[in-house]
């Protein structure tokens, strides 16, 4: 599903909520630690454990996967390998931006995946944006 549009405006809520579970295993989910809705706030590895708040991500139609009053986030907007994902008030810029492909999440402007660097399924394991190697670490099941 391409869940990418043409807009930037900022993301109000339209899609399906749910979890996003990990390629590697599907007991890991992408998670906002803590369910802190504060900019930085690190989007991590955890063990799917219903917590709403902090596993309920919302598929926009611009692109953006919401959690907590805040958007998943491509620290600085820097696309280099290794680049930390966070959370981030949602300005529905384009490294908020992701669009799913082959079961992976791509950030369209720098055409990289949401990785599990690694591999590493340890609680707290913070995500990455990393160059699309069709790896289980990099492919994610959307709510």
């Amino acid at each position: 599903a391409n869940i990418v549009s043409v807009g930037y405006a900022p993301s109000t809520a339209s899609g399906a909520t749910g979890t996003i579970v990990s390629g590697l295993s599907s007991s890991e989910c992408a998670d906002n630690n803590n369910a802190s809705g504060t900019n930085g706030n690190k989007v991590q590895i955890w063990t799917c454990d219903g917590n709403t708040a902090a596993q309920n991500w919302t598929v926009n139609s611009n692109g953006t996967l919401a959690i907590d009053g805040g958007c998943m986030d491509i620290t600085g907007a820097n696309y280099s390998n290794g680049t930390l994902v966070e959370l981030w008030t949602c300005n529905g810029g384009a490294n908020q931006q992701w669009q799913a492909e082959n079961g992976e999440l791509v950030n369209p402007a720098s055409g990289k995946c949401l990785d599990d660097p690694a591999s590493n399924t340890t609680n707290g394991t913070q995500l990455i944006l990393y160059t699309c190697n069709g790896g289980n670490n990099q492919k994610w099941t959307l709510p």
